[in-house]
């Protein structure tokens, strides 16, 4: 702990010294003795005493009274006076410096050390004094609430900051002045008369009232503190007012709060409103409790306990748990009961329970507020009842069954059938869009229209679509949609039924029928092909031989027109009796890839000068019994209508497989049979739809010049190898693809 430090202002030299060896003998410091004020004022600064002893006379132009006004002015460094003479005229001059001690000289070393710890003392005393009174001085002017001093004449003496900023004026426009000056005169007078009961009593006033000025007004709870002398006479008033407005107007509130919510609890006659204390008994019983369970108030309240109400032993269990997590929890709950009423009748009350709460914040009782849902209760019972019945037919449904929201087209239910149908769970259902059960190219076509019709004119419809499976296949599907409202939403319950089968089976009859009809036709053609043929042939040979017999002759170019016009009617002739059977064909076993690539010679020149490029895709096949002239016959037909379909270009994919077709009769074998399939594919300029189903009728062509006979002949030359042959294109534009099938046996 650092020294006490004393400087001694002396100009007498040995008393200085004597004064400085006794100062260190009581454990002080002493870092300077000076002679004259000056020097006093220079080590003040320099060293920061504690204390100074100050000879009341020194040398030079200050005395040592003047030199301790300069300090305590400048520094505020006590000062003890030592002088040599005591007069009244001295200690008038000295009383002004308001020094901590006087020392007369000579100075006796206990009076010395006695007048030096008071003066220190004194010195802390006052410091923690300054500390203390610069803390309440923040807290006041800090301070939220209004803090004042009013004297007994009601003049202010002091103001905080707050209650400057509601009266709207500076410190120096209130102090001084009196009460009557801010306030009306009768409000003035309220508040002087409860100042004056102040000042006469002695005690402290509380009180709650308006504080009005001529801009606002507040509600303020006040404090009135008489301040008194040490003759215990009251010298002033301390005040302090808080804004309690904000209470008020609350309070205000909660009192119409409580008598609109006591005029509730009177007036509800269709909500039971029960109170119970913590014994359980009945503490309130509203006329809504009377309506529904029959008591009058005062055959309960303060009588009966809520047991009463308990309709069997489940629902005095469950409400004696209810009770229990109430307690424990202190949390509300609501369910649903069974209670009993005075006519012995079940009802069903939806309850809200509540805990009510003393002043420990304990629980002290419950608040049940409940409605008679028992009409509810049945309806529920009606509608699960229905609800199963419902479900079980969803469920069980054979067709599959799709629900959607149609604001937005998501699936929100679906049955067992529905996911066999497209191959997913139900999971991966539900939640999705509805395109996810059509192909691509359905989504904006035909479904999504008719969806949005039946969404906007509340009808079911029947269509025909496509769904998809998640493994990709297509299955076509029936779809009865129907929309209803449901929770006041449209929903959209789609029933699918699978027509794959029926469609494969339509699409065969559609087959057979018009194989059967192109037979018939083929056949009657057939028929008077061969005739004509016959007919025709004796006469040609006729005019050929003629013909050749002038060309030996004179040859001449009329002659040499009539026999080429002779031989391409001799041609036609001969496709006429190919295309009527009427020739035996001779079978040889042949593997038709080395026929392909026999015909493909045949025209290999011509298909590089037309620039058409061939794609071989052959895989490996057995041989099979077939008259290589005629099939040869068939695939040179097929490559030259590929070759006239690409007159700029292309490419011509000839592919060989074996296939084997379930269930297909051929012959007397209907058990899988197996067969050698040949196909023709070409990116030419493709085959109109209605064009596709005549190709192979004989005299029938797209081109402006031709028989027609080509694609008929192959026709038949393939049916009688016990065969097919098949046209397919997407349309024009977009190349054609000819099959052809031979059975391996």
């Amino acid at each position: 702990m650092p020294k006490i430090k004393i400087i001694i202002v002396e100009d007498e030299t040995i008393i200085a010294e004597d004064l400085q060896q006794t100062l260190r003998d009581f454990g002080y410091s002493v870092p300077s003795i000076v002679r004259s004020g000056a020097r006093a004022i220079e080590e003040a600064e320099k060293h920061n005493p504690d204390l100074i002893l100050m000879d009341v006379r020194l040398e030079g132009a200050m005395d040592g009274v003047e030199t301790a006004k300069r300090i305590k002015l400048q520094l505020n460094i006590p000062v003890i006076f030592v002088t040599a003479y005591v007069d009244d005229k001295i200690l008038k001059q000295a009383k002004v410096v308001e020094p901590y001690g006087y020392l007369v000289k000579p100075i006796d070393e206990r009076e010395l050390k006695s007048t030096i710890e008071i003066a220190l003392y004194r010195v802390k005393m006052e410091t923690e004094l300054r500390k203390n009174e610069e803390k309440y001085r923040i807290l006041v002017e800090g301070a939220a609430d209004f803090i004042f001093m009013i004297d007994k004449d009601n003049k202010i003496l002091s103001i905080n900051k707050s209650a400057l900023m509601f009266f709207e004026k500076k410190s120096e426009e209130i102090i001084g002045r009196s009460i009557f000056d801010l306030f009306p005169k009768e409000i003035a007078e309220d508040y002087s008369e409860t100042i004056k009961g102040v000042f006469k009593t002695g005690t402290v006033n509380i009180s709650e009232a308006k504080l009005i000025t001529d801009k606002k007004q507040i509600w303020a709870s006040t404090i009135l503190n008489p301040v008194m002398d040490s003759n215990g006479k009251v010298t002033s008033v301390i005040g302090l007012s808080r804004d309690i407005t904000e209470r008020r107007d609350m309070q205000n509130e909660l009192q119409k709060t409580n008598m609109f919510l006591h005029s509730i609890l009177d007036s509800s006659s269709h909500v039971s409103i029960i109170s119970t204390d913590s014994e359980r008994n009945i503490i309130y019983w509203n006329k809504g409790a009377e309506n529904i369970l029959g008591y009058k108030s005062e055959e309960m309240v303060n009588r009966r306990k809520i047991d009463i109400l308990y309709f069997d032993e489940e629902s005095k269990d469950m409400a004696e748990k209810i009770r229990y997590d109430i307690y424990n929890n202190k949390e509300s709950v609501s369910c649903d009961i069974k209670e009993k009423t005075k006519n012995g009748d079940m009802v069903w009350i939806n309850m809200t329970l509540t805990p009510r709460f003393d002043e420990k914040g304990q629980v002290a009782g419950i608040l049940g507020m409940g409605q008679d849902i028992t009409e509810r209760k049945k309806a529920e019972v009606e509608l699960s009842q229905a609800e199963e019945k419902y479900r079980m037919q969803f469920e069980g449904a054979l067709d599959a069954i799709f629900v959607a929201d149609t604001e937005t087209g998501i699936i929100i239910d679906c049955n067992p059938a529905a996911s066999k149908l497209v191959g997913r769970d139900k999971s991966e259902i539900i939640g999705q869009h509805q395109r996810i059960l059509h192909p691509p190219e359905k989504i904006e076509q035909k479904f999504t229209a008719t969806f949005m019709q039946h969404v906007k004119d509340k009808q079911g419809q029947t269509l025909e679509t496509q769904v998809i499976t998640r493994d990709g296949e297509i299955r076509h599907v029936a779809i009865k949609a129907n929309i209803f409202e449901f929770r006041g939403k449209k929903i959209s319950q789609g029933i699918f039924r699978d027509i794959t089968e029926q469609k494969k089976a339509e699409r065969e009859k559609e087959k057979l029928q018009a194989q059967i009809i192109a037979q018939s036709r083929l056949a009657s053609i057939g028929e008077l092909a061969s005739g004509l043929a016959h007919e025709i042939g004796n006469p040609l040979q006729t005019i050929l031989g003629n013909t050749e017999l002038l060309l030996l002759e004179r040859k001449t170019n009329e002659t040499q027109a009539i026999k080429t016009a002779v031989l391409y009617a001799k041609q036609i002739i001969e496709n006429l009796l190919t295309f009527s059977r009427q020739r035996k064909i001779n079978l040889t076993r042949v593997n038709i890839n080395d026929l392909l690539e026999q015909s493909l010679s045949l025209y290999g020149k011509q298909l590089e000068l037309k620039k058409i490029k061939v794609i071989k895709e052959y895989n490996d096949l057995p041989g099979i019994n077939i008259s290589s002239l005629h099939i040869e016959q068939v695939f040179l037909n097929l490559i030259t209508n590929a070759t006239k379909a690409m007159p700029e270009g292309g490419t011509l994919t000839i592919a060989t497989k074996r296939t084997v077709e379930i269930g297909k009769t051929v012959g007397k074998a209907s058990a899988n049979p197996e067969f050698i399939e040949i196909s023709f594919k070409d990116t030419g300029v493709g085959i109109k739809r209605e064009d596709l189903m005549r190709v192979f009728e004989p005299f029938y062509t797209t081109r402006s010049h031709g028989t027609g006979l080509g694609l008929s002949v192959s026709y038949g030359l393939v049916q009688q190898h016990g065969g097919e042959i098949l046209a397919f294109s997407e349309g024009e534009g977009k190349g054609a693809e000819f099959v052809v099938k031979f059975p391996t046996k």
